[in-house]
């Protein structure tokens, strides 16, 4: 393997990275900005969610942290499929109490669960609510939910909307 050699580019403050054959591969301009990257994949140029390069470049500004969605997906409620998803691996649903697995488990349980949905055409109301189940212990790489009409009778949506945030 060849080792990298860093030097100055002339009279100017620019540095540049370049291979043995003198093919540029980093190229950072007086003012500090990287100008040419040719980067592989084991880079680590130390930023965190909350650097504000990572915040203007997902139009984030202010001073409030930035909390990463961990996964998300958007189900056909009527046969469980995953019409989108990130990082959930399927759904299963027996007794109108729908399970939603994660891909990648999570670090802990301490995370949050936001749900929504969309009633199927025909029924009688839009309204209606979730609730995370009752009894169960929360896991790291799963959950369970029951959705309800206003009378409190258990219903499957038409289109179900997860995210989960830790």
């Amino acid at each position: 393997m060849s080792d990298l050699i860093i030097k100055p580019s002339g009279t100017s403050a620019n540095f540049k990275v370049q291979n043995p054959s003198g093919t540029d591969k980093i190229v950072m301009n007086s003012s500090g900005t990287i100008t040419t990257a040719t980067l592989g994949s084991a880079v680590d140029l130390g930023l965190t969610a909350n650097h504000s390069g990572v915040k203007t470049a997902i139009n984030a500004s202010g001073a409030a942290p930035i909390y990463a969605c961990r996964a998300w997906a958007q189900i056909n409620g009527t046969n469980n499929n995953l019409n989108a998803d990130g990082n959930i691996s399927s759904v299963t649903e027996s007794s109108d109490l729908y399970t939603v697995n994660l891909e990648t488990a999570l670090e802990d349980a301490n995370y949050s669960v936001n749900v929504s949905f969309k009633r199927q055409s025909g029924d009688g109301s839009s309204a209606g609510y979730v609730n995370i189940e009752k009894s169960q212990t929360l896991s790291n790489s799963s959950f369970k939910i029951y959705f309800f009409n206003t009378a409190g009778d258990t219903i499957n949506p038409g289109l179900i909307f997860v995210s989960v945030f830790r």
